[in-house]
């Protein structure tokens, strides 16, 4: 299991999301207002949601199949 480390700044309404001892080199991608951030084989280690409060559907957007942090889809 993965420790997760969640940060909200309020002030700017950006939610940090990273998972604990990520590796040194990782990808990224920019996408819906988010930056995810990807090991080198594709495993997701974290996130910044940039407007964070115009997000209600969080879980669907980060987790599902095809979502920002979810299993890509083929």
């Amino acid at each position: 299991m993965r420790k997760v480390v969640v940060d909200y700044d309020k002030e700017s309404d950006v939610l940090y999301i990273n998972f604990y001892d990520p590796p040194k080199e990782a990808d990224y991608t920019h996408r819906q207002g988010a930056i995810i951030f990807r090991s080198k084989d594709g495993v997701p280690i974290g996130a910044t949601i940039i407007d964070f409060t115009k997000y209600e559907g969080l879980i669907k957007l980060l987790l599902e199949p095809g979502g920002l942090c979810g299993e890509r889809e083929s």
